[in-house]
């Protein structure tokens, strides 16, 4: 049998086994067979002595295999084996495991170091691992998983928490929000207004969320990310959100890791929002930049600060 040709197992009765010939040659095509989501067309083409039938498919795509029983004579039905969705199912279907797997390590559910062992974290966000290594290599690439080869073989791992990793972090998500928060400043006045309400109501909320006793450091931190990511949302163009969203999210992880022990410097961080807030307000562009990036190169300082005491994690 020639490479491109594939014989699925045998589902009935030996005389209905068949034979799929990849490629867009032969007879016109003269039954339309729906093969999961696929509508491929294909000719029934007998073999004599036995009467078994052959298609010639017009479309190839490994994962047809028992998705089509072919009855003798050229009748044909579909199989009961469950259906499958094209490419754009499988891009939505990586898409969701990069995403699952990047909250995981963000929320440091996968901690800092942690091995990423194929089989197990297939098994626990419930795909193939086929599609998981797709998943894993865009972590590789924005810097939330790392590989390190060993001979033969590569480990992945959850990439380390360290100092000179999250001081760039910080200092590049501020500049990205002092360009987000100048378009801010340059929204019409009733619009800037409504802006500046909405983050000095999650303002005063994070402020009392870091008073209270004992702390909820998930809701101070949710409140702290929810009052840069609004002003992003609200007047930042595509090319900045793709990359503050490439970004943000690997600086969450320090600030999730890290937010116990910076819970007595919340009151200065809500001033420094304060003054974010008043240079929005009055449309002062160059103000509300640095006030932004003022914000974060403190931020930068309390985490050295921290990082220095505590030490990096999942360092090797």
């Amino acid at each position: 049998m020639a490479s491109n040709t594939w014989s699925p197992r045998r589902t009935r009765k030996p005389e209905q086994v068949f034979t799929i010939v990849v490629g867009d040659r032969g007879q016109r095509s003269e039954e339309l067979v729906e093969l999961g989501a696929y509508d491929a067309r294909i000719t029934l083409q007998p073999q004599c002595p036995a009467c078994q039938p052959r298609l010639l498919c017009q479309y190839y795509n490994k994962n047809w295999h028992n998705s089509l029983h072919v009855l003798p004579h050229g009748r044909s039905m579909a199989a009961k084996t469950p259906s499958r969705r094209g490419r754009g199912h499988r891009s939505e279907l990586v898409t969701r495991t990069f995403e699952r797997l990047r909250d995981l390590i963000v929320t440091g559910a996968l901690a800092p170091g942690a091995p990423i062992i194929e089989t197990e974290t297939a098994a626990l966000v419930d795909v193939p691992r086929s599609y998981l290594r797709i998943a894993l290599q865009r972590l590789k690439e924005l810097g939330f998983v790392e590989t390190t080869a060993r001979g033969t073989y590569s480990r992945t791992r959850v990439a380390a928490l360290t100092l000179e990793d999250g001081l760039d972090l910080f200092h590049l998500v501020g500049a990205i929000e002092g360009v987000a928060v100048r378009a801010a400043a340059a929204l019409p006045p009733e619009e800037r207004a409504q802006l500046a309400d909405e983050l000095s109501r999650i303002n005063a909320e994070l402020l009392t969320a870091s008073r209270e006793k004992p702390p909820r450091y998930n809701r101070t931190n949710d409140l702290d990310l929810a009052f840069h990511q609004l002003y992003v949302d609200r007047a930042a163009g595509p090319r900045v959100k793709a990359f503050y969203n490439g970004v943000k999210p690997q600086a969450d992880r320090y600030e999730r890791f890290y937010t116990n022990a910076t819970m007595d410097q919340t009151a200065v961080s809500v001033a420094e929002h304060e003054a974010i807030i008043r240079a929005l307000k009055s449309g002062d562009a160059d103000a509300a930049e640095h006030a932004t990036q003022v914000n974060w190169r403190n931020a930068a300082e309390r985490l050295r600060r921290i990082i220095t005491a505590a030490g990096e994690r999942g360092r090797l």
